[in-house]
């Protein structure tokens, strides 16, 4: 099966991995702060869960360290 290929600055989605639109410079500078918000929102979430309540079962941070 060939591999599929996209052009640089192209949005991609769904598990058959559709080109959506071309994302504007604006987008394309800021990815990296979106992904950082994504990253920090993990950690609280895996330290303090919903409302700050852990979920039950979920490991804390300190058992598993984010590089």
């Amino acid at each position: 099966m060939p591999r599929k290929t996209y052009r640089e600055g192209t949005l991609i989605l769904g598990s058959s991995a559709r080109a959506a639109r071309t994302l504007t410079e604006d987008e394309i500078r800021h990815l990296g702060e979106h992904a950082g918000s994504y990253r920090d929102f993990w950690k609280a979430y895996r330290t303090h869960g919903i409302g700050g309540r852990r979920a039950s079962g979920l490991p804390s941070v300190r058992d598993h360290p984010v590089p």
